[in-house]
């Protein structure tokens, strides 16, 4: 089985190179496989009732993610993802198709702002509260996608996730807040909003691609 680039590097510098906040692995690249740990209790995130405590967990772990772009460098790009709304026009025949005009037109005009942030690092790439889960070794944290861009998008699923359909509403409304307050969450609540609208488009986007 032929591995994306990007899988074999997230294998490689993710979950191998951080065993202390994701959850550990025994990769078979060769066979395209993965053996997991299993986390006990392992409760998702989502599962506890106090939203003010779910965000600052949520803020805590998200702080320890963040990584240097590493020298070996075949992660996907952020930039790739945001690629994608040139292709809803001609995939819906110049329409939009489900999508708001107002949202992709917003979010369109917000991208040169966000990729001209210089705070470039690997992030996890879809950080929400059902990928982040109970252990005996604490809160640990599964699925990442190996992402280069601007960290202040991470914020994004966070804020978005769990969603009631494609364009659903947000079910924590003080996901925003309370991150934007935790002192070890180093996340920017202003940018966080850009963020967000922009994830909101990026994962439809991504469903139109595949």
């Amino acid at each position: 089985m032929q591995l994306p680039d990007s899988f074999i590097s997230t294998i490689k510098n993710v979950y191998k190179k951080d065993g202390e906040n994701f959850l550990a692995v025994l990769p078979s690249l060769r066979r395209g496989f993965l053996l997991l740990e299993r986390l006990k209790p392992g409760k998702m995130l989502v599962e506890l009732e106090d939203d003010d405590e779910r965000t600052l967990i949520a803020a805590e772990v998200m702080s320890k993610l963040w990584r240097e772009v590493p020298n070996e460098n075949k992660f996907i790009k952020l930039s790739n993802w945001f690629n994608g709304l040139k292709k809803i026009r001609p995939h819906f025949d110049g329409g939009l198709g489900p999508f708001p005009k107002v949202l992709l037109e917003k979010v369109e005009s917000f991208l040169p702002e966000l990729f001209a942030d210089t705070d470039v690092k690997l992030m996890h790439g879809d950080f929400h509260h059902y990928n982040i889960l109970s252990s005996e070794r604490g809160w640990l944290v599964i699925d990442p996608k190996g992402v280069i861009g601007p960290a202040g998008y991470e914020i994004g699923p966070l804020m978005l996730n769990p969603w009631d359909s494609i364009f659903g509403r947000n079910q924590f409304p003080g996901a925003g807040k309370e991150a934007g307050e935790h002192p070890r969450g180093e996340i920017r609540l202003g940018a966080g909003k850009n963020y967000s609208l922009g994830n909101c488009s990026c994962r439809p986007v991504r469903m139109v691609e595949h």
